[in-house]
């Protein structure tokens, strides 16, 4: 599953792209661009989003023990 995929599973569900912009320092605006397909994001950037919903889904791991 790539990033995006990722992203567009997650919203669909209700996580906010406000989200993980904070989380990887970036604006909303340029995640919702990229997700649009109307924008690409860094290799920079799109490492740090993938290492953010990795750390996120250990967290609701957590949550579920």
């Amino acid at each position: 599953m790539t990033v995006k995929e990722k992203m567009l599973y997650l919203t669909s569900r209700g996580i906010t792209i406000t989200e993980f912009a904070n989380r990887v320092n970036c604006n909303k605006t340029t995640l919702g661009r990229w997700l649009r397909n109307e924008t690409n994001l860094s290799k920079r950037l799109e490492k740090d989003l993938n290492e953010e919903i990795n750390k996120y889904l250990a967290e609701l791991d957590k949550i579920r023990e």
